[in-house]
């Protein structure tokens, strides 16, 4: 008795693995824009932040102030971009998850509009961060790549200190 349960129970454990097991080929995460909101791409956001080990912190050394004040030199210069290209961002908060390539070149932006953020369309803010990405060079090098998740909020208040740039 105890054998025929004991034979039982493991063929429905196998038999569960087996429905459940995936059949054929699985889709493959998709192609990651250079800007795109949180919470769309999961699958490629996911593999995206697994190939992005270091965080902005460690490529400033572990120095809070110079990641700090690099930060806030980063979204002050997002401001005056924006302003450069007839955008209005002032009462504009985000999340913000920046990839940055090893010579602090932007590769991606993920961003989501906070709750209190006044309100942007993504036809104006997505193409904003996007020309934005492409002509910006974050003021660390290094061996790797990089990430930085934090929040913006626009005019931006922070001190400034002559190590950001």
């Amino acid at each position: 008795m105890i054998k025929q349960i004991s034979t039982l129970a493991l063929v429905l454990c196998a038999a569960s693995a087996f429905a459940f097991a995936p059949v054929g080929p699985q889709p493959k995460a998709k192609a990651l824009p250079t800007v795109f909101v949180l919470g769309e791409y999961e699958s490629s956001y996911d593999e995206l932040v697994q190939t992005y080990p270091q965080s902005m912190l460690e490529a400033c050394a572990c120095s809070k102030e110079d990641a700090f004040a690099k930060w806030i030199g980063m979204l002050n210069e997002f401001d005056i971009y924006a302003r450069k290209q007839n955008v209005d961002i002032r009462g504009v908060k985000l999340w913000l998850h920046v990839f940055y390539n090893n010579d602090g070149s932007v590769k991606h932006i993920a961003y989501h509009l906070r709750p209190n953020s006044r309100q942007l369309d993504a036809d104006v803010i997505a193409p904003l961060l996007e020309g934005f990405a492409r002509q910006y060079r974050f003021p660390i090098t290094g061996n790797q790549g990089y990430a930085h998740y934090s929040t913006g909020a626009f005019p931006v208040f922070g001190e400034l200190t002559g190590s950001s740039n």
